[in-house]
């Protein structure tokens, strides 16, 4: 608390003030400043106009009754805005029962198999996938996962073909003229609109279509599918079958297992 003494001459906080603050103030009579209350009287002449000459606030209750005159000084009240704090409401506990059969769905879920997509190969493979040649075509499944999912194909089934094909060299060919991972011919290229044959993605995504079709056409059946996919519908219809085509179909079943095993998923 600041007091200012009776005693104290005007001419002392008009010094502290600065230059500035005398010019200002030194020409007005202090008189002014000092009301004429009774309170104010008690207060001291003194001490009243220094007050008005700092621009202070004071406090005037019982400063008649304070020693030497002393007053004291209190800046002037501020008001409090009132913040209403408004909680959350608690959210409901569920009951046990409520638990146990979240618990039970969740049980039953993960003890469902995951649905089997057309091209599943069965059996178990004959030999383990050769590393290199796996490590190769799984290179490509970002692809490989992306045809699968939208043309409901097993990607097992799609990684077998890819591996009889092209051995996952994009830029494979044949001495017919088909090209990329899934060896596509020219005419069937442009029926599936894939523009660039080397291309990885386009190639995955244009054999696998076509696949994808030739396992409609037979009702889910692999065998014939691939049939038609290595000797042309043409030949499956008449019942044509080539040992090509034969060593063909085997090859890449075994290839879709040796794939199962490898990175798992598919049926046994």
């Amino acid at each position: 608390m600041l007091q200012l003494e009776p005693s104290i001459a005007v001419s002392t906080p008009l010094r502290r003030l600065g230059p500035l603050a005398r010019r200002q103030v030194s020409p007005e009579p202090i008189d002014q400043y000092i009301p004429s209350s009774p309170e104010a009287q008690g207060c001291g002449r003194p001490a009243m106009a220094a007050l008005a000459l700092l621009g202070g606030v004071a406090t005037l209750s019982g400063c008649a009754s304070m020693p030497n005159g002393a007053m004291a000084l209190a800046p002037a009240p501020v008001p409090v805005a009132s913040v209403k704090v408004v909680s959350p409401a608690p959210k409901p506990v569920e009951g046990p029962a409520k638990i146990l059969a979240t618990l039970q769905e969740a049980a039953r879920l993960s003890a469902e198999p995951e649905p089997e997509l057309p091209g599943a190969v069965k059996g178990e493979p004959d030999e383990p996938c050769p590393i290199r040649l796996c490590e190769r075509v799984i290179g490509y499944d970002p692809h490989i996962e992306a045809a699968s999912e939208k043309f409901q194909v097993d990607p097992n089934l799609i990684r077998g073909v890819i591996a009889q094909e092209s051995q996952g060299h994009p830029k494979a060919g044949s001495h017919k003229g088909a090209k990329g991972l899934m060896q596509l011919m020219p005419a069937t290229a442009r029926s599936l609109g894939v523009k660039n044959r080397v291309d990885p993605k386009q190639n995955i995504m244009g054999g696998t279509r076509y696949l994808s079709e030739q396992l409609e056409q037979n009702d889910g059946d692999v065998e014939r599918a691939l049939w038609a996919y290595n000797a042309g519908p043409g030949n499956l219809a008449k019942g044509v079958k080539p040992a090509e085509t034969r060593n063909y179909i085997q090859a890449v079943q075994e290839y879709a297992r040796q794939f199962r095993d490898y990175v798992g998923g598919g049926s046994k």
